[in-house]
């Protein structure tokens, strides 16, 4: 809901004519920090009913049709071109809206910062709200943040770092929820959401060295078998 509606499906069309067939198109309410908000000249306030209506729109405007709509989001447009299928949805969130935001337009549901047993909870709900807007359940897709080494304290010393200087986050709100230490018990903590219903992973990593960690997550990718 920060963006330009109209902008927004344009330049998912442009990545979907670079890359067919690879687009994810992610969508959340945005954070509650005003600044970021007046900065993209977006109001704060109905962010979620923008959100939504946004969603409705999308099929749409991505499909190459003439829109005309009156709401928070006043849209009078003629056909982009070119068309496009929708791409896959991912909606973002943890919220009981999210879930039932999910549950009504997203192929996934995405979360972060959740322990393995509060996915299977969230699953449940999120499965019964598909069920009574007569859809088939999301998939599940975790935002993971990871710190892959042979050496533990460094690890977690790393992700704390992250954590501080990105978030403002202390590391004892987050220790458990993040996936610290070698490929072995990375691997091992992965796998947990893994048994737990997570199908697909976003990983975020927390060490400087971002070659050495991609290497480092291929080889627990390779472990896990997701």
């Amino acid at each position: 809901p920060m963006r330009q509606q109209v902008w927004l499906a344009k330049s998912i069309q442009t990545l979907h004519h670079l890359a067919p067939g690879r687009v994810l198109a992610g969508f959340g309410v945005g954070g509650e920090h005003p600044a970021e908000w007046q900065a993209a000249a977006a109001p704060l306030a109905g962010r979620g009913q923008r959100l939504d209506e946004l969603l409705e729109l999308l099929p749409a405007l991505l499909g190459g049709e003439a829109v005309e709509h009156a709401g928070e989001l006043v849209v009078h447009t003629p056909p982009l071109e070119p068309a496009m299928s929708m791409p896959p949805i991912l909606i973002g969130g943890r919220s009981n809206a999210a879930l039932r935001r999910a549950a009504r337009y997203g192929d996934a549901w995405m979360t972060v910062w959740m322990d393995p047993d509060e996915i299977v909870v969230r699953r449940a709900l999120l499965a019964d709200m598909a069920q009574e807007e007569g859809r088939r359940a999301p998939e599940t897709t975790m935002v993971l943040f990871v710190a892959v080494g042979a050496d533990d304290d460094e690890c977690r010393r790393d992700a704390a770092r992250l954590y501080h200087n990105q978030y403002r986050l202390p590391w004892e709100a987050v220790a458990s929820r993040t996936a610290c230490g070698s490929v072995r018990l990375v691997a091992d903590q992965v796998g947990r959401y893994v048994d737990a219903g997570v199908t697909g992973f976003v990983m975020i990593p927390c060490r400087p060295d971002l070659g050495g960690q991609l290497d480092a997550l291929a080889e627990v990718r390779a472990a896990v078998q997701w």
